[in-house]
């Protein structure tokens, strides 16, 4: 089956750029047309997203993946597909969510993409109020997770 009926009836899907420098996905409208070098996963729930943008999913994806140059070029096939995920998400949706917020809030006040982003999030000089707060959420979500 193809991507469309997999998100039929689904308001929002999650996804991944295949290369990046990070392991990091977004939220989007699954009504989008999305560029052949992403991947697109058939979930709407801020659980799921919590689950892949854990530092756990991170460290898997990095094993299982290659890379191009100095970037990973994420395998949806051996890193996905192989992924243990919970089965009990309670509490996922809601750390997820708040994630997901604050993270978006922190890239408009700033101007940033998530590249920029995770560069200050993973400098350990990087001390502002919002970089902290993230760093915290980020692993109230590893631990939830």
């Amino acid at each position: 089956t193809g991507m469309a009926s997999r998100t039929a009836g689904l308001t929002r899907v999650v996804v991944a750029p295949i290369v990046s420098k990070y392991v990091s996905f977004i939220v989007a409208p699954s009504q989008w047309i999305f560029s052949h070098r992403l991947a697109v996963f058939a979930y709407d729930s801020f659980g799921h997203f919590a689950v892949l943008q854990a530092n756990h999913h991170e460290a898997w994806a990095r094993f299982y993946s290659s890379t191009l140059e100095t970037r990973i070029n994420y395998s949806p096939s051996d890193c996905f597909e192989n992924y243990s995920f919970p089965i009990d998400f309670k509490g996922l949706e809601t750390t997820g969510e708040q994630y997901y917020e604050h993270r978006k809030q922190t890239m408009i006040m700033r101007n940033l993409g998530l590249t920029d982003l995770y560069n200050l999030l993973n400098d350990p000089t990087v001390m502002t109020p919002a970089i902290v707060t993230m760093r915290d959420i980020q692993r109230e979500l590893d631990n939830a997770v």
